[in-house]
Formats: structure tokens, C-alpha cells, sequence
């Protein structure tokens, strides 16, 4: 799903309107609650006989052609320019007596204050209340209360005409009036009551979209009830340089999946870099200066949905500070939606700012960058009033903004997903000591047993160790010969020292301090070549010894052992 596309679907204001809110008189409580209908599951009806059956239920008037539905969407139906749809439920008054205790005891006065109806467009739609009333002993006089949604008063339509009984003035059909004096004339006439309520949509001009409708207290919502909290988490974890974080420009067709830059306008964009510290062995964290915001966007597979209490529950935690001066340190949680009275998905961004401890959660204020209806936009309140305005909704990223001055953020972690914006310092390894080459670790790593100062030669580490970095040093008093990569063949490169001569010891150590092995080596001029190195036998004394001592020990008897003492005797 392109963001591009996916916004440009704006092309509605939704409108939910209420008659009490137009002048109503005040409902009695009833408890609230939700009922799931697709258009589909909405009865349609035929004739008088099937009406008739199937009138408590939602159901479609039986007049040919009112059933205008155009097509089901997440958030609603549509209805196409010039269609008609006309919806009633019925409450069960219709099947009581005269005289009996109806089904639902709410006035019609209370029923009528208590409608509302989520439309993207109300101008073309009526509330309906189909009233029996004044019973003659055979049968029930019938007519149909209607009013503009749209309208901002209290003035309704009779479909038929009431008659003038007592003080009751004469209602004429098809004019408006207010409602307590219909409602009079309807009392002179005997027991009204309503018998159920619904909604005529007239032929717009242009499609719209009913997403719910409410009555009594009971709101039904015209679409599948969003599935429950569907929580794909993040897998994405570990560091991210600055070099890494691409800019991509608000509405392009860019790729949205990973941490990105979202920049608004370019010419005020601000910068993001990462800062290495002092002492140059770790990264301190990403600092962000001026108005920018960075976003960790998801692919459209792993789009946590309804869930984001739970996430925040959770923890959803900055590790950063604003520096002095700055403002508009916030956390940025951008959301696609399906909101009730607005056609095709929605696009906005909730924010809260970051506490001191980083920890964002769902008792903080939260502000949505677009006007939600009951929400106006970038006013911070309950996030649980912004959750219940947005609808059927998915997480499509995270991440954080800041308007002025800098920011220096060192990890972001959310469902799953953990950045790390900075290294650790190098450990502090202490230094080599001569008493830490024992016998137990002689002969453990291999090279050429002499060498001239200053010649490059090869060190056997091991295969175990490759892909590892490891340092050599070389003593009697250590010397480090620097930090080097372990090949693919186990082996790494290093460099004598040219000022350097003698017997000494050649130790590698692993990047914890831990000794790996140990040596001797002889450095002399005419030393043999670095490449000329042994197997791990011990050999390597009697290769010292084939120097010139060797010599020696065809005149003196035992002067190979003798000579061999020696060296294991060397001073360090």
C-alpha cells in the first residue's frame, strides 16, 4: 500500500450527528452498547408479508429501490448519487396491545433525542420513527416521523396526517412542526408509541458513506467488527548508523519500511548525525537538530492492529534528552484508519512528548495531527478518546520528532522493534603480564621461531578464532603490536618491532583480555622469513638451537638439552 495513494482517498468530512445534540429533549439512561452489521446481514424486504415478518430486525423498506447500497467498506456502506436507502429496526412495540406494557418503554420524545447517525454527508437523509397511535378496536393508525439530520433543530415531518382531538391542534402531513406539539396531537389521539427507528437516505448528489447508526442507547455499526488486536512484532534489532537512515518526502511514492526521515518541506528540514565520542572508540548516540522526524516504518505484513494500548503497556521507551533550548521532543506513533462517516483510509500521526524516563505509556496525553471529529487535531487528551475516534486502525511505523534545537537519542524500543542509536566503549582490558604465559598455553598459536626486526610475519591463531578480533604484543616488557582481524584460515599479519633484538615471548590475546597462546621468538638480523613458521610440536627450541647452537652441541655433550634449558629459562 502506497502512503501516497493511501491519502489521497481523503474526500470526505464525516459527520455524526445527534438529536439531542440539535435540541432534543434529554433521553433516558440506557446502557450503551454495540452491535456489528454488514450491509449484507440488513434484511431485504419485498412486500407487506415480509416486511412484516422480518420488521424487528434491520431491515430494508419493502419499496422498490430502497436498498441503494453501493458497495460494503471497512467502516461502513456506500451509497451511489442518486440511490435511495431506507433502513428501519423495529423494537418490538408493534406485536403489544393497547393498554399492554410496551417492549421498549422510551418515549418517542426520548427516542428521538437519543438518535445519531455517522454520515459523511447529512444534507439528503432523514431520521425516521414509524408511530402507531389512536387504536379504533380493529386497528392502529400508522405514520412516520422524519427530520433532516442535518438541520439544527427540533422540527419534524408527519407522514400522515393527525387528526385535532381536544385542545390538540390538527397536525397536517408532510410539514414541519415542532416535535412536543406533534407529540401532543399524537397523545389526544391515544397510546403512541414508536414502534422502532431508522434512516432515509434521499438520492445525494454525490456518493456518501453511513457508517453507524444509534437508537436507545444501542449503536449499530454498518460493518464486520475489526478483528481483534492483531500484534505482529518486530524482529528488526541492533545498531543504526546515521549512514543508514535514508530521507524519504512526505507523500512520495517512496519506500515507507525502515528508519527514514520524513521531511515536510526540504528547504526546513533539519539534520541527523551520528556523534562519536571523545574518545573515539563508541558511538555517543544520534543527535537530531532543527525540525525533523525519524521514523521506523513497517512493511505492510507487520502492521500491529487495534493493539496499541497493549503495546504501550508493554513499553514503548526513548532513551534520550533534548538538549538545552529544544522543543517538541516527542514520540511519533503514525496510523492508517477507517473512521466512521468518512469515505476511504485515513492518515494521521499521534504524538505524546518524551518524559524524563523515557517511558511512553497509555495514561500520558496523546495528540493526533489530524482533527478526529470529537478530537480536534494537535490537542493533547485521554488516548483512549483518540483510539475510540479513529476507528478500525493499524501502526504503520514509530518513532520520534523534534520541532527546534537538538536532541541526542540513544535507543528506541517498541513491540519488538530495538534500535540502538549508539556503541559501547571499548572495553578496558588490562594490560598483558608476563606471568600470564604458563606452560598450559605455550605452543597454543604457531610463527616463525626467528625473524628479523621490523619483518612481517604470519601468526597461526586458529580457525576458532576467525572473523574475531585479537591483539598481539610482544614482551619481555609488553609491547602491543596492534588489534588485528582473525583470517578465514585462522591466521593474522603483524609487524615486528625494528628495535627490537633477542630472545622474547609472542602472545595473542583474545578482545576480553583472555590469553589465547604464546611463543618464544628470536629476533635477529638474517632472522629466517616470516612464512617459515612450525606446527605446534615444540619443536620450536631445537629451531632456535639450529641457529648456531647447534654447532656447539657436537663438541659439548648435551648441549642441545643444555641449550634448550636455557631458552625456557629466558628472561621475559
Amino acid at each position: 500500500m502506497k502512503l501516497k495513494r493511501a491519502l489521497s482517498a481523503v474526500t470526505a468530512i464525516g459527520l455524526t450527528v445527534s438529536a439531542l445534540a440539535l435540541g432534543g429533549a434529554a433521553a433516558t439512561a440506557v446502557p450503551s452498547s454495540d452491535v456489528y452489521l454488514p450491509a449484507a446481514e440488513i434484511v431485504t424486504t419485498t412486500d407487506a408479508a415480509t416486511e412484516s415478518q422480518f420488521y424487528n430486525q434491520w431491515h430494508f423498506d419493502p419499496e422498490p429501490g430502497s436498498n441503494g447500497v453501493a458497495a460494503q467498506h471497512p467502516n461502513g456502506f456506500t451509497v451511489g448519487a442518486g440511490s435511495v436507502v431506507h433502513a428501519i429496526k423495529g423494537n418490538y412495540n408493534d406485536l403489544v396491545g393497547p393498554g399492554e406494557a410496551l417492549a421498549d418503554p422510551a418515549s418517542i420524545a426520548e427516542l428521538a433525542a437519543s438518535l445519531s447517525l455517522s454520515i459523511s454527508d447529512p444534507s439528503r437523509t432523514t431520521y425516521q420513527i414509524p408511530v402507531f397511535y389512536g387504536h379504533d378496536g380493529a386497528a392502529w393508525k400508522f405514520t412516520m416521523l422524519r427530520k433532516n439530520v442535518a438541520h439544527d433543530d427540533n422540527r419534524w415531518i408527519s407522514s400522515a396526517t393527525i387528526p385535532a382531538e381536544g385542545s390538540a391542534s390538527e397536525i397536517r402531513a408532510e410539514y414541519e412542526y415542532p416535535l412536543a406539539q406533534i407529540i401532543a396531537a399524537l397523545e389526544a389521539n391515544g397510546d403512541p408509541r414508536a414502534i422502532g427507528a431508522g434512516f432515509f437516505v434521499d438520492r445525494p448528489t454525490s456518493e456518501l458513506i453511513v457508517s453507524s447508526f444509534t437508537a436507545g442507547g444501542v449503536t449499530t455499526r454498518f460493518y464486520a467488527a475489526p478483528p481483534a488486536s492483531a500484534d505482529p512484532r518486530g524482529t528488526d534489532t541492533g545498531f543504526v548508523h546515521a549512514d543508514s537512515i535514508y530521507v524519504r518526502a512526505e507523500l512520495s511514492e517512496d519506500a515507507y519500511a525502515g528508519w527514514h526521515e520524513e521531511v515536510e518541506d526540504a528547504a526546513a528540514r533539519g539534520t541527523f548525525e551520528s556523534v562519536v565520542a571523545p574518545s573515539g572508540d563508541h558511538v555517543s548516540g544520534l543527535r537530531v537538530t532543527g525540525k525533523s522526524q525519524l521514523i521506523n516504518g513497517y512493511a505492510d505484513d507487520a502492521r500491529p492492529r487495534n493493539s496499541l494500548p497493549q503495546i504501550l503497556d508493554e513499553g514503548f521507551v526513548i532513551d534520550g534528552a533534548a538538549e538545552a533550548g529544544a522543543r517538541g521532543f516527542e514520540a511519533q506513533i503514525p496510523v492508517f484508519f477507517q473512521q466512521e462517516g468518512r469515505i476511504g483510509q485515513q492518515f494521521t500521526t499521534l504524538r505524546a512528548a518524551v518524559p524524563a524516563d523515557g517511558r511512553l505509556t497509555s495514561g500520558l496525553p496523546w495528540a493526533s495531527s489530524r482533527d478526529l471529529g470529537a478530537v480536534p487535531a494537535n490537542t493533547y487528551t485521554d488516548l483512549n478518546a483518540i483510539i475510540a475516534a479513529l476507528g478500525d486502525y493499524e501502526i504503520i511505523g514509530h518513532g520520534f520528532t523534534v520541532e527546534a534545537g537538538a536532541a541526542l537519542v540513544k535507543n528506541v524500543s517498541f513491540n519488538g522493534h530495538a534500535t540502538t542509536f549508539a556503541t559501547a566503549p571499548a572495553p578496558i582490558v588490562p594490560a598483558p603480564n608476563p606471568s600470564d604465559l604458563t606452560p598450559e598455553t605455550e605452543g597454543l598459536i604457531s610463527a616463525a621461531p626467528t625473524a628479523a626486526p621490523g619483518a612481517t610475519i604470519t601468526i597461526e591463531v586458529g580457525t576458532e578464532w576467525a572473523g574475531q578480533t585479537v591483539d598481539v604484543y610482544i614482551f619481555s616488557e609488553p609491547r602491543h603490536l596492534g588489534a588485528h582481524l582473525v583470517s578465514a584460515a585462522g591466521t593474522v599479519e603483524v609487524v615486528l618491532p625494528a628495535d627490537m633484538s633477542g630472545v622474547h615471548s609472542l602472545a595473542v590475546y583474545a578482545a576480553d583480555g583472555t590469553l589465547i597462546g604464546w611463543q618464544t621468538i628470536t629476533l635477529a638480523s638474517g632472522g629466517g622469513a616470516g612464512g617459515a613458521k612450525l606446527a605446534r610440536t615444540g619443536a620450536e627450541e631445537t629451531a632456535v638451537l639450529g641457529t648456531g647452537i647447534a654447532a656447539l652441541a657436537t663438541i659439548v655433550l648435551g648441549g642441545a638439552a643444555i641449550g634448550s634449558q636455557a631458552l625456557r629459562r629466558r628472561s621475559l
